[in-house]
């Protein structure tokens, strides 16, 4: 079940439900013995609490100290597990919860408490996939059609809250990733009661060298609105730190080893009810930093994003950074709406490919060069692996292919075959070139011209290149010295002369290819010539949430 602006925030509720059966009762058994008092009380809690709540209260004592103090000692909100069958969650626990009153109780004004303390309090968000929801959050407070939610500031007023070392526990059961831990949380929240439900949170955190935020945000209760000044978020990017990120995150970044130091800004408001629309400005600065992609090293000297959201829409108005000696710019929109559409264009220049090996001391590198590149790239985030569309070209100058994986495979075994031969005195180094044209279609590109002129021999080639470091290609290949007299701009030469050159047909992974000769000549029937190019992707016809909407 959702939040609408019928029900009242989730966690506010279970405060008040709190806070007003406790003191209703403490008032009315107030001429008791102490011990009777309490005895009651926490019956009385227990009952009023989980009638009204899905999720049920436990707790192991009860403490009032009078006159206008209550102390619940080992709080639980323990809701049924979807997943498990018999089992369940605490999706709320603290070693204690103190409540203090403001003044007495009076019926038609809200229930004033001048303090609410939580002692190690854990929240816990779990996702369960089979069932759609935030287990017990999603329906937290039992239905009641029909009625509309009375203002929470109309039933509650606090003047502090605090937090001593409270934790904030995401989980959303993905495999190979641990659940996302915000912990080591004091602070003191301090209400202005003439604000009515606006609570402000300025909140520090400090887990040098892992983590460190610096929050200053407003909670409106009756709106339910975040409303954050400039907040930031740094982060040491590293395995061992992996829990403080999103689970998806993880999961996304596991297979890549990335590194480095993030900095995230917020400042806008967050629609607790409609997070789609939210008016939000949010920055990304990552410095320092690398990923790994198998044996390829890629470093990130700078990386710069910077975003606004409105209208259901997140609009990356810059991507900026440094990489490879190069750089890279671009833009980016998304849709907030049926499967995440988005919209991303970028251009690189100058970009030194040979900086993403590992090269051994004294030896140079397999390849090298300096690369250039446009992308236009689109189709649903939540589908990109099969239903990604785009395309871009790209270009290489001053390069070194001859021992590149795949090409350095067809020159062997294009010598092997008589076809080439090695040149015996040195050659030019560095003056190779290459240009691609290629258009992505789900899990794979599929290259119209991918052109190599070496020092020695050339290749024009097309086909299939899949994400997956594997392809489908078809080459001719053979000597440059066929078509040294008349090279000119690479493109233009190559398909008046390649038809002499003989024809492979290339397939497998990237370092286990078969190559194999073909009887014509010539660049026909290559994988992918006969793909039709992908319709713009459309969202499914389906009523209901944009995917994901419900995960913590």
């Amino acid at each position: 079940m959702r939040i609408t602006r019928k029900r009242i925030t989730a966690l506010v509720v279970t405060l008040a439900l709190l806070a007003s059966a406790g003191f209703a009762v403490v008032y009315v058994v107030g001429t008791m013995r102490e011990t009777a008092v309490e005895q009651k009380l926490g019956e009385i809690l227990k009952a009023r609490i989980n009638a009204t709540l899905v999720p049920q209260l436990e707790f192991d004592g009860i403490d009032y100290q009078q006159p206008k103090t209550v102390v619940l000692r080992n709080v639980r909100l323990v809701a049924d597990d979807p997943d498990a069958a018999g089992g369940s969650v605490a999706i709320f626990q603290a070693d204690s919860l103190t409540l203090e009153l403001g003044e007495v109780p009076r019926k038609g004004r809200p229930l004033v408490l001048a303090s609410l303390t939580l002692e190690r309090p854990t929240v816990r968000l779990v996702w369960s996939e089979s069932a759609g929801k935030v287990i017990g959050f999603s329906d937290l407070v039992a239905a009641s059609p029909g009625e509309d939610a009375v203002p929470v500031s109309d039933a509650l007023r606090m003047s502090r809250i605090a937090l001593r070392e409270a934790s904030v526990v995401v989980d959303t059961r993905r495999p190979g990733t641990t659940p996302t831990v915000i912990d080591e949380i004091t602070t003191d929240l301090l209400i202005d009661p003439a604000a009515g439900g606006r609570y402000r949170l300025a909140l520090e955190l400090d887990r040098a060298p892992a983590m460190s935020a610096q929050i200053d945000a407003v909670l409106d209760v009756d709106a339910r609105t975040f409303t954050f000044a400039d907040s930031a978020i740094e982060l040491a990017m590293a395995r061992e730190q992996d829990r403080y990120l999103p689970q998806s995150v993880q999961e996304l970044l596991a297979p890549y080893d990335i590194t480095g130091d993030a900095t995230l800004t917020l400042s806008g408001v967050l629609e607790l009810d409609a997070w789609r629309d939210s008016a939000m400005r949010i920055g990304l600065e990552l410095a320092g930093a690398s990923a790994v992609f198998g044996q390829y090293q890629l470093p990130i000297e700078r990386l710069k994003v910077f975003a606004v959201s409105a209208d259901q829409t997140l609009e990356v108005q810059r991507i900026d950074a440094a990489v490879l000696d190069g750089e890279m710019r671009g833009d980016a929109v998304i849709r907030l709406s049926q499967g995440f559409p988005f919209d991303l264009r970028l251009g690189g220049q100058r970009i030194a490919i040979e900086q993403v090996l590992g090269v051994v001391e004294g030896e140079s590198p397999r390849f090298a060069g300096l690369a250039e590149f446009q992308l236009h790239a689109h189709g649903p985030l939540a589908h990109v692996g099969t239903e990604l569309r785009g395309e871009g070209t790209l270009e290489v100058h001053r390069g070194r292919f001859a021992r590149m994986v795949v090409v350095s495979d067809l020159i062997d075994f294009m010598v092997s075959g008589g076809n080439l031969s090695r040149p015996e005195d040195g050659r030019p180094a560095g003056r190779d070139r290459a240009e691609a044209v290629f258009k992505l279609r789900g899990d794979h590109a599929y290259f119209s011209q991918l052109d190599i002129a070496g020092s020695w021999f050339a290749m024009r080639s097309r086909g299939k290149v899949f994400f997956n470091r594997s392809l489908a290609m078809q080459v001719n290949g053979g000597p440059l010295e066929k078509v040294q007299d008349v090279l000119g701009p690479i493109g233009d030469v190559f398909g008046a002369v390649t038809d002499s050159f003989v024809a492979y047909r290339v397939e497998g992974a990237f370092d286990n290819t078969e190559i194999r000769m073909l009887a014509l000549g010539g660049l026909r029937g290559a994988p992918g010539d006969d793909e039709d190019d992908l319709p713009p992707w459309t969202p499914p016809l389906i009523d209901g949430p944009a995917d994901g909407d419900d995960e913590g």
